[in-house]
């Protein structure tokens, strides 16, 4: 997968790790010998995008 792509976009959390963790520590030891930016998305910023879209949304068909 990281020789096939140009960087990742990693969903994770690393209070909540699960199955994700395991890419993130081969994204981090594959950084240890090559340039590979990641995007980190963590739950926090999950919640704040939903929260948004659902404020937007509620605005766009007068919702309250």
């Amino acid at each position: 997968m990281l020789e096939h792509t140009d960087r990742a976009v990693l969903i994770y959390d690393p209070e909540h790790p699960g199955k994700p963790k395991y890419d993130y520590e081969a994204i981090q030891k594959y950084q240890e010998g090559h340039e590979y930016p990641v995007d980190i998305i963590d739950f926090y910023d999950l919640q704040e995008s939903a929260e948004e879209y659902e404020e937007n949304h509620r605005q766009e068909n007068n919702f309250y």
